[in-house]
């Protein structure tokens, strides 16, 4: 079996596309590191905003994607309703997050336990990076 001059080529064009995505791996490990500070200071915003009912606030600062699939009136209308049935939000730990670049568009998913009594409450914060981070959209799920 001998081995010419094209698989030499091969063999580096593969190893070149291991490093380039060790490279990749390692510089979205190193960018979510930096960015989740400040994800979690929005996160604290927003649910400092939720509890004192600042919904107009929310969708103001708001990324325009969600700012386009629902008026400011609906929304509100709609955390109004949220806030009813769930009361006050109690920023728990972290529990789980999720970083995704397509084409350059990046969006961060979290989610924190925010519980307030036996009854176990996850809310799923997502955000937009367009000049800074701004919330896409926001889900509060109740376990029975």
């Amino acid at each position: 079996m001998s081995i010419g001059k094209g698989c030499g080529i091969v063999l580096l064009v593969g190893a070149l596309g291991l490093g380039l995505i060790g490279y990749c791996g390692y510089t979205m490990v190193a960018s979510l590191k930096a960015e989740m500070p400040i994800i979690e200071g929005e996160v604290k915003v927003v649910v400092g905003r939720f509890n004192a009912e600042e919904f107009a606030a929310i969708y103001k600062d708001a990324d325009a994607q969600l700012q386009a699939g629902i008026s400011e009136v609906d929304f509100v209308k709609n955390m109004k309703d949220i806030k009813v049935q769930f009361d006050e939000l109690i920023l728990g730990p972290q529990v789980g997050f999720n970083m995704n670049t397509v084409n350059g568009d990046t969006t961060l998913t979290c989610s924190y336990d925010v519980s307030k009594d036996a009854s176990k409450r996850t809310a799923v914060f997502t955000f937009h990076k367009t000049d800074a981070w701004r919330l896409l959209g926001l889900n509060i799920q109740q376990s029975l």
